[in-house]
């Protein structure tokens, strides 16, 4: 009866520790986030509705959480020497099912050189319903047909091989990999955007069994926003936890079996 009662009580210690734990990591019984995000509109004879149709060589970003992301549409047919409609699109991330969240595209290359770009205030909508389309966050940035009248990028311009927008997502309550890459090759592995002080601040817990997880944060600031790198594994510190607690078990129920020796 005592090993059954010891036995109970470890269960109990480890949902008591796991728990706050799992809350700390920012885990989440909800599905995860995951959603291609893409540019949409019409370039010259060319017109891109959804993530699935992109054309050859172009990039979307597979958006999982805070992260600066980058999407690019490659221009197959002749190009075009003015614009339509364009925008950035990324389908089911509402401020309907994301409270905080916030889109902000921060630089546009046209073949290869950077735009003087600068987001127009009207220019997202993160709340983006039209009938045959999943939900959707969109920052526009040239609109001659919803009737916003953002003209971020000028009507009359000439696009002869891609566009590529580098944007930033905060608000989705967990941390994204970042599909962009810096001068190295390497990709940057979470990024903070509009929550640069999110991003530096570790939330301190007193009970001495959460210092296995250790993480270390380095924010920088670079031309593209801020970038920061996490280091540390949650995963593996849930796991430690998870083993100390057995183990303190198993090392009990020893202890009273060779006490019931004596």
């Amino acid at each position: 009866m005592k090993i059954k009662k010891l036995f109970a009580g470890v269960s109990v210690c480890a949902a008591m520790i796991l728990t706050p734990l799992a809350s700390a990591m920012g885990t989440s019984a909800e599905e995860p986030l995951s959603t291609k995000a893409y540019i949409c509109g019409s370039i010259g004879s060319t017109a891109v509705w959804s993530a699935d149709t992109v054309t050859d060589g172009s990039k979307v970003a597979t958006v999982n959480g805070d992260a600066q992301y980058e999407v690019e549409w490659k221009v197959n047919d002749i190009g075009a020497t003015s614009l339509t409609f364009l925008a950035l699109s990324i389908p089911n991330v509402t401020s309907d099912k994301y409270p905080n969240i916030n889109v902000k595209v921060t630089e546009v290359f046209v073949d290869g050189l950077r735009m003087d770009y600068e987001m127009s205030s009207n220019a997202l909508n993160t709340a983006y319903y039209e009938a045959g389309r999943d939900p959707e966050t969109r920052v526009y940035l040239y609109d001659g047909l919803k009737g916003t009248n953002v003209s971020d990028l000028p009507k009359e311009l000439e696009i002869k091989d891609s566009i590529k927008v580098l944007f930033t997502v905060s608000g989705t309550g967990t941390y994204g990999t970042s599909n962009v890459e810096t001068t190295d090759g390497t990709a940057v592995t979470t990024a903070a955007g509009d929550q640069t002080a999110a991003a530096t601040t570790t939330t301190t817990i007193t009970n001495d069994i959460y210092a296995l997880q250790q993480t270390t944060t380095t924010v920088s600031s670079t031309d593209n926003g801020i970038k920061s790198t996490t280091t540390g594994d949650g995963g593996v510190a849930a796991a430690a936890v998870v083993g100390l607690v057995l183990t303190g078990g198993v090392a009990v129920l020893s202890k009273i079996k060779v006490r019931s020796k004596k």
